[in-house]
């Protein structure tokens, strides 16, 4: 696995990978509608440039394949983190997470924040385990 910076050309292979996760992976802990809106059939492409590139973008991938995003604003606001249903469990969030965290603090961030879905928080997974 190697995480790399983001490039205009993995903006298809995002928003696909962006879709297929809140689909397959939100389904947990939301209903269909809720998913069909979240990661709609039509992703308008001309404002993910710019959100992608707002602040630092990286990719995780594996064997030519975008396994999984990580975006940070400027401010410290951790955007979007994203994992391919595929390459679920294998550390891929972590590793991205952690790519997160250095550059935050090489940019003197001292804080990071975000508004994390409900299938994105540790809880969801803690309840169904006790």
């Amino acid at each position: 696995m190697r995480i790399r910076p983001y490039a205009a050309a993995d903006l298809g292979p995002l928003i696909a990978l962006f879709r297929t996760s809140v689909r397959t992976l939100g389904r947990r802990d939301y209903i269909l509608d809720q998913t069909l809106a979240w990661a709609p059939d039509a992703i308008d492409p001309d404002g993910w440039p710019a959100r992608l590139a707002a602040g630092s973008t990286w990719v995780a991938a594996s064997g030519g394949r975008a396994a999984g995003f990580i975006s940070l604003e400027w401010d410290g606001h951790l955007d979007m983190l994203y994992v391919h249903p595929d390459f679920g469990g294998r550390g891929v969030a972590s590793m991205l997470l952690r790519r997160l965290e250095a550059s935050a603090k090489s940019r003197g961030l001292i804080r990071l924040f975000t508004e994390a879905s409900i299938t994105a928080r540790p809880s969801s997974r803690a309840a169904d385990s006790a």
